[in-house]
């Protein structure tokens, strides 16, 4: 028989708290992992700002982004859209950039850019990529992304944490894209 059974109860405490632990070590890593994925996913490509980014898209293909995409082919590195550039409309400037400007503050769009399909080259942030790369979370997002034949059209939203339209220092940062095919 066994005479010191304290012994045995102890070592039993030890291996059941050891097994308690790793197993809570393991579930915190699978939540946070999972909570960190969520929270890339309604930054990144949101079902909804991918339509809203498809639709802004359409709507300016039918003014001049092509001669903005022929910009880019002919030097110009990247191009951004931004609320009162008006050479995005030609001729309809003046209506148009009014109904833009609504629309960019409906949608709370911080600026709007269209890059060539060579993400990696611009993740090497050469000089000619400065004002890319002087964006932190521009560049987390294009570290999700692949390299296409064509170009990219992204959207950067701006949105307080409650959805609204937020000021400098309480904006969330999301971004869509549209591939752009040629």
């Amino acid at each position: 028989m066994l005479k010191n059974k304290v012994g045995f109860v102890f070592i039993e405490t030890i291996v059941v708290a050891c097994f308690l632990i790793v197993s809570l070590m393991v579930l915190y890593t699978l939540f946070v992992t999972s909570h960190n994925n969520e929270l890339r996913r309604l930054r990144y490509d949101d079902t909804p700002k991918v339509y809203e980014t498809f639709y802004l898209y359409q709507y300016l293909e039918s003014y001049q982004l092509d001669d903005l995409i022929q910009n880019i082919d002919n030097g110009t590195k990247y191009e951004i859209i931004y609320p009162g550039r008006t050479d995005v409309f030609g001729n309809d400037a003046l209506k148009e950039s009014i109904l833009f400007e609504s629309l960019w503050a409906e949608l709370n769009i911080q600026r709007i850019y269209l890059l060539p399909g060579s993400i990696r080259s611009i993740l090497e942030c050469p000089s000619e990529y400065a004002g890319i790369c002087s964006n932190s979370n521009l560049i987390s997002y294009l570290n999700t992304l692949d390299d296409v034949n064509g170009y990219y059209f992204i959207t950067e939203f701006a949105n307080a944490r409650d959805g609204n339209s937020c000021k400098d220092d309480d904006c969330v940062y999301s971004y869509a894209y549209f591939e752009v095919r040629r």
